[in-house]
């Protein structure tokens, strides 16, 4: 009856409906076709039927029963502040008794209509149709061999078995329980979890999205342009729902607002993902080129900008020649290091585009990428003038290494107490930087020579950091 209304208020036309279905499916498999997965069910000659069966019961897994048990699992609360928990239990409360009665009040509705009418088995026709559901969403997975997981960002595939699941999960519940008010509270504790599950979610992406703010409002100060065709590579970024893929289009909106053709000039890479692909070796003058959509970025492995983003520690562009004793970095990130090249930057300072919100306040972080900058160009006077408005304001970094660009110029600027001072308060906030401050002091007094170079400063580093090769 329901059905039957909206089909004549033309809520619900069938027939336009599928010619809406058909068309999209003649642009998606004949026109735009499959630029990134295979058919491969097509491709096989012969499929087992075991490998049907339990590929269908591995899924069924997940969608029927280690989806719902994800709303229980402590991983949801990390990094929940105190305010959010209020905010998630209010919701998580508000939900259950609101579903409670909701539906308490609508059987009790459905009861006394139903009390002259012949009982009808709602039962097995959400089984079938639950059944049915599952099997159509799932044929598209299926036919392209792709995993149904809960993690990301492989849970988006289990949308289309939702209806099902819903309807094999009501059914279930109602044959199982027989005492209908204990019936009724299970299922209002699965909408208050997941009501609260989305809460919590939500804070996740906006934690996230202002993580994001904050990484490209860092790269613009450091890096206020890039050559065109330039590869941001880096690993083990401090995001779940954003892959290099997804951090590729605001790097182009940052640097390259204007482009309207089909041709990237900026690509974002995660080491682990792209090297062996797309991205051939880490050796310079290799070829790099990658379809994006309907784009095409091409560049070079001799135009790589490697950096590091761990917050609360800033963003950061790699040193050859200090970060290579970094004892945060595997192997193969440090073997990507010699590709790195800053003269790909340029002083050119690139619009922010709108959908970066300005931060609050200036933080270390700010400070640290205009000393940063300066360091590059070694503008050592403007350092100082930076060092003068944090130090006088008791603005200090979370990792003490990002006192490194004020220690090379106070050492360049002959204020080497200064500079000693400073890479002492970084030895005893965190010794295992010691070789680094060495490298870095290696640096420093290849460019200066040694008559003009205290003894002190020497000596200091010859016996508390135990030095190689300062003279």
């Amino acid at each position: 009856m329901i059905f039957w209304q909206l089909q004549k208020s033309k809520i619900v036309n069938p027939l336009s409906n599928f010619k809406i279905f058909l068309s999209f499916l003649i642009w998606r498999v004949l026109i735009f076709q499959f630029p990134t997965y295979d058919l491969e069910l097509l491709q096989e000659n012969t499929i087992p039927i075991v490998d049907i069966a339990s590929r269908l019961f591995k899924d069924a897994l997940v969608v029927l029963l280690n989806a719902w048990g994800n709303l229980f699992s402590s991983e949801n609360f990390a990094g929940v502040i105190n305010s959010q928990m209020v905010s998630y239990i209010f919701l998580l409360l508000t939900a259950i008794l609101l579903a409670f009665f909701s539906i308490f009040l609508f059987q009790g509705k459905k009861q006394r209509a139903a009390s002259n009418k012949k009982p009808f088995n709602w039962q097995t026709s959400f089984i079938i149709l639950g059944l049915l559901a599952f099997l159509l969403g799932g044929i598209p997975i299926w036919m392209t061999n792709l995993p149904v997981e809960l993690n990301f960002a492989w849970d988006r595939l289990t949308l289309p078995f939702s209806i099902g699941a819903s309807l094999l999960l009501t059914a279930a519940l109602s044959i199982i329980i027989k005492n209908k008010r204990i019936e009724i509270f299970i299922i209002s504790l699965l909408v208050g979890f997941s009501v609260g599950h989305h809460f919590l979610n939500t804070q996740t992406y906006i934690q996230e999205w202002d993580r994001v703010n904050d990484f490209f409002w860092q790269l613009s100060n450091r890096a206020p342009s890039l050559k065109k065709g330039t590869t941001i590579l880096t690993k083990d970024f401090p995001l779940t729902y954003y892959s290099d893929n997804s951090l590729t289009a605001p790097l182009n909106w940052l640097y390259d607002e204007r482009n309207n053709s089909t041709e990237l000039n900026y690509m974002f890479y995660f080491l682990d993902v792209r090297l062996g692909r797309r991205l051939p070796a880490l050796q310079s003058n290799l070829t790099i080129k990658q379809p994006y959509r309907s784009f095409l970025f091409t560049g070079s492995t001799s135009d790589i900008l490697v950096l590091y983003y761990s917050p609360p520690s800033c963003l950061h562009l790699i040193d050859p020649e200090i970060d290579t004793y970094d004892n945060r970095f595997s192997k193969q990130f440090k073997q990507s290091f010699k590709l790195s090249n800053n003269n790909l930057i340029s002083m050119e300072k690139s619009e922010m585009p709108n959908i970066f919100k300005p931060p609050e306040s200036l933080t270390w972080c700010y400070f640290f990428q205009m000393a940063e900058l300066a360091r590059q160009n070694q503008d050592w006077q403007s350092i100082l003038q930076i060092a003068d408005d944090v130090f006088s304001n008791d603005i200090v970094p979370f990792n003490s290494v990002e006192y490194f660009p004020f220690i090379e110029a106070y050492a360049n600027t002959n204020k080497w107490e200064s500079a000693v001072d400073l890479s002492q308060k970084v030895h005893f906030s965190n010794p295992s930087t010691d070789p680094m401050l060495c490298a870095l002091w290696q640096r420093i007094l290849q460019v200066n020579s040694l008559e003009g170079t205290p003894t002190f400063v020497h000596d200091l580093f010859f016996s508390t950091y135990n030095c190689p090769g300062i003279l």
